[in-house]
This record gives structure tokens, sequence and C-alpha cells, in this order.
């Protein structure tokens, strides 16, 4: 019988979200689609669908995808540097590119943790892909962690959703605007108690602006990571001819 069609309506979300973490194409999507099928029934089991995506989709030498067009630096205030990461932001599903990120920085492998993270990034906020990716760049390259923790991703993630944030051009322009202001000067603040507790194990993007920034990596440090990964990027796009 196959899958049946009102499945695919009733775990449209996860669908959705699994082919764009994943980076799938349809013809990957329907495969891994009815390995989780129960073919006499035509049910689709979500939870073997995920444990078959996991499995079988991990990060491969895949050809970039293509730029989402909305993610076009409407500001024109953006460096070439950061239209640069705009640009290479728009290239690469959530996973894969946090698989190069954490390749270039030498941060290991992504954790079963940082997928769900991913997936929830894609099904529960308005963020497209290239700005997922951004927030991945900003975690672990500027940063400076190892990790994508999810507390520490949710709080950015709802932040720039309040903000109106949706591309790669606006999340950049985020944290652009976000080191504009807490390079300022600041008046000193006597707030105490647990809030300040809460506050210091937050990044620096969800602080007050009274907070003073979390420390970064260097510009030297930032620069390498972005050399890494674009020889990476090169080193995987080269045609394999011995397989």
């Amino acid at each position: 019988q196959g899958l049946a069609s009102n499945q695919l309506s009733k775990h449209r979300q996860l669908i959705i979200a699994e082919k764009r973490v994943y980076g799938l194409t349809e013809l990957e999507l329907a495969t891994l689609l009815l390995a989780a099928t129960d073919l006499t029934t035509g049910e689709l089991n979500a939870e073997q669908f995920k444990a078959v995506v996991a499995n079988r989709a991990a990060p491969t030498e895949k050809a970039p995808v293509k730029p989402a067009p909305q993610s076009a630096d409407k500001t024109g205030t953006l460096t070439p540097q950061e239209k640069a990461l705009v640009l290479e932001a728009d290239q690469g599903a959530p996973l894969q590119y946090l698989t190069d990120l954490k390749k270039a920085t030498g941060s290991g492998f992504v954790t079963p943790t940082e997928r769900r993270t991913l997936e929830r990034l894609v099904s529960q906020t308005p963020l497209t892909d290239g700005a997922i990716n951004v927030l991945s760049y900003y975690v672990v390259v500027e940063q400076g962690n190892a990790n994508l923790a999810p507390n520490f991703v949710n709080t950015i993630a709802n932040n720039w959703t309040r903000q109106g944030v949706r591309t790669a051009a606006d999340a950049v322009a985020a944290i652009q605007k976000f080191w504009q202001k807490t390079s300022e000067p600041k008046r000193p603040t006597s707030k105490k108690g647990r809030r300040k507790t809460i506050v210091e194990q937050l990044p620096a993007w969800a602080q007050d602006d009274s907070k003073q920034p979390a420390q970064v990596a260097s510009p030297e440090q930032i620069q390498a990571a972005k050399e890494a990964l674009a020889k990476l990027r090169a080193s995987e796009n080269k045609p394999h001819h011995n397989q």
C-alpha cells in the first residue's frame, strides 16, 4: 500500500523539519519515509522516521543548498565580510553547516541534543535556514562554544524572533547592532539577587544592555575559523573520482 496520504498531512511539520535540518532531496525524503512506514497499514511511525533519518542521512559531501532569495542585505550596512557570511550561511542545511563549523573549529561532532535543537529551531521558529546557520556561527565561532547548549540557543532564537529577525542578513545585522550597542559606555548598575545568577548563565546577546558583554574569540581566531571553514567547503565541493 505504501504511505497513506493522510499521514503526510498528519506529520507535515515533522517531515518539513527533517527535510530542512538534514537538507534532504525529494528522493531521499521519500525513501526515508517509506523505511519508517508500515506498508500494510500505510501508517508512518514518527519516532522510527526520526531515527532512520538520523542514522541514514548524516551529513556527507553534498552540493550546497541554493540560497534563500529573501536573505539579501536589505539594509546595505553589512561589511564585505558580513555579506560573505550571509552568502555562506545561505548555502547549507543547518545540520551540514553545523558539522562543517565543528570540523573547522576542532569542536568535535554534532551531538544528538544539538540535532534536536536544530529540529526545534526549524519547526518552532520563523528563522530561515540561513538565520539558523548564522546563529550556529555566532555560538560556535564568535562565542567560542564547542556545543549548541539548548537554553543558550533558545534564548537567542526567541530574542531574534521578537526583534523580527527572519533571514541570514537579518541575523548578521542584529548581531552587528548588538555589538555596536555594547561598545558604548554604560552607566554602572547595582542589580543584585537571583536574576543576576540567571543572566550570567545566558549569552551576552540575551543579557541586559547594562551587563558587560561576554568574552568572545579574538579577531585572529575568528578569521582562522573562517579560513578553515572556507577550505573545508572548497575541498568538499571538489569532484571525487575514486569511490
